[in-house]
């Protein structure tokens, strides 16, 4: 049977000093072979993205309602849900009997110290990094100031629109749940290194996305999608192996998904392009300036 002893008990093994022994936790508290964790990343993707489509399945007279539908987001809401219920119990099979329910939830990035740095300081990465975009935004006459703006999200919420609520809480915990967390701390567990799980496990993440091409989207913006969600996972993965704390990817994953893909089609056409120019380079610069630094693993404790 499974222990529940308090935080305070953990084994002087399972505490974070490295990224290396983030994988390291994920050994002592999973077992399982490669085979059967690179299978689990598989399972996992194929899980989260076939939920959002069963409904099509229990009533086809309705699968032609489009995404936004406050419908269709309901039933996926109830989808993705499930589906993070059963990829904790599915992790659960593969834990060592000497692990401890706290272990368990260290391992997959759920924690309560150090939350405040692993929220702030990827989010302000993430910021610098869309320096350039920020700045276009502020700058262009022609664009709505209140348009996607933090107080319309707000009043779309206030509203009962369901919109906000997938694409800055909903999608990014659960996604950020079964691709980082659960595939993240099982692919370790399974003798993949963090080096490979940053690099190759957001492949899943952005495989995943390619359902869009069966909703009737052109091939090339899916493909498109791909290349950035793969990006994104990048350096969501670095994030959460950085860290060792899930609110980090998570909140990023908002930011991102508010912010959207930068506009860079219209660089050209800014009034003050050269100063935007310069943000976007800025920006890059900076980030990669303090990606390390600010992500160094004994700022949250490990």
């Amino acid at each position: 049977q499974h222990s529940t002893e308090p935080p305070n008990t953990l084994p002087s093994n399972l505490t974070l000093r490295t990224m290396d022994s983030v994988a390291e936790k994920a050994r002592s508290v999973f077992e399982l072979s490669f085979l059967e964790a690179t299978v689990s990343g598989f399972l996992l993707a194929v899980w989260y993205v076939g939920s959002l489509y069963a409904w099509n399945f229990i009533f086809p007279e309705e699968k032609s309602l489009p995404r936004d539908n406050s419908k269709v987001i309901r039933r996926r809401f109830i989808s993705v849900g499930t589906v993070c219920a059963i990829g904790f119990l599915y992790a659960w099979m593969w834990i060592r009997e000497e692990a401890t329910v706290w272990d368990f939830l260290i391992a997959l990035g759920i924690r309560t110290d150090y939350w405040v740095q692993a929220a702030v300081l990827p989010t302000l990465l993430t910021a610098i990094l869309f320096l350039g975009p920020l700045f276009q935004s502020v700058t262009d006459p022609e664009e709505d100031d209140d348009e996607g703006s933090i107080q319309e999200v707000w009043r779309q919420m206030r509203r009962g629109s369901l919109i906000p609520w997938r694409n800055l809480v909903v999608g990014p915990i659960t996604e950020e749940v079964v691709f980082r967390s659960l595939m993240g701390a099982l692919l370790m567990a399974g003798g993949w290194s963090p080096t490979a799980v940053i690099w190759f496990s957001p492949i899943f993440f952005g495989v995943a996305h390619l359902h869009h091409v069966f909703t009737g989207t052109a091939v090339a913006v899916v493909v498109f999608q791909l290349l950035y969600t793969t990006v994104f996972g990048w350096m969501a993965s670095f994030f959460f192996l950085r860290t060792g704390h899930m609110i980090a990817p998570i909140l990023v994953h908002g930011f991102c998904n508010h912010q959207g893909f930068p506009a860079f089609n219209y660089i050209l056409d800014h009034p003050k392009k050269y100063l935007v120019i310069g943000a976007y380079v800025l920006g890059v610069i900076a980030f990669f300036a303090l990606l390390f630094p600010l992500t160094a693993p004994s700022i949250y404790g490990m």
